[in-house]
């Protein structure tokens, strides 16, 4: 299952007050459900508008971009199509990886030009911190490690599963197996947030290529 967002105003937030960071990493599963033609986001990591590491696309809605100081990190997205997203970044330095459903494999992208560290002062779902950025689509199985650069080939072993593979550094792990504020890490980083989202169907197993028994693959 997945959050779907549909509007504006229905992101979910949290404080989370970390201070300045050089090692994080998250993960997620993302579809766009309706092209806005406009800036919508995913995640943001951030504590001002000039202090952020945010996933969002561009002015035209599909091109998906990484932020940090400046696009990182791109690619373009189909509407109706779920697709992975793993970023970790470390320092300057970066990585993400992306895989689509109907990919054969990954797509990797990395960088060190980056923002030397970033202040992780709050965590936004569907929104960035410069507001009016508003997702319209779908979350799913959000992941979020912090004091932790995750090599391409840790992001890239989450995509079949739900639950985190890796747990060490397990900061926060938003399931969304329905709209809900839980952090199912157990580490309490609640959402606030979230009127007006509702629950739709997740990455189908079915759609998913290659043969991946005996990975242990959840069901969405």
């Amino acid at each position: 299952m997945a959050v779907r967002f549909s509007a504006d105003g229905q992101d979910y937030t949290r404080t989370i007050s970390l201070g300045a960071q050089t090692q994080f990493s998250f993960s997620l599963w993302l579809k766009i459900s309706v092209d806005r033609d406009a800036f919508s986001t995913p995640l943001s990591l951030d504590a001002s508008s000039s202090d952020n590491c945010t996933l969002q696309t561009g002015s035209d809605g599909l091109q998906l971009d990484l932020r940090s100081g400046g696009v990182m990190a791109s690619r373009v997205l189909t509407v109706g199509t779920w697709t992975f997203v793993g970023v970790s970044v470390n320092g300057a330095n970066g990585t993400m990886v992306t895989r689509s459903v109907n990919d054969g494999s990954f797509t990797t992208a990395t960088w060190t030009t980056g923002k030397a560290s970033t202040t992780l002062a709050n965590l936004r779902l569907g929104e960035s911190s410069w507001g009016n950025e508003w997702l319209n689509g779908c979350l799913a199985s959000v992941k979020i490690w912090t004091g932790a650069t995750l090599t391409a080939t840790e992001l890239q072993a989450e995509y079949p599963y739900k639950d985190p593979l890796r747990t060490a550094n397990l900061r926060a792990f938003y399931a969304f197996d329905f709209a809900s504020t839980t952090d199912n890490s157990g580490n309490g980083w609640t959402l606030s947030g979230g009127v007006g989202t509702t629950s739709e169907s997740g990455p189908s197993l079915a759609a998913l290529p290659g043969n991946f028994s005996g990975w242990g693959i959840p069901v969405f």
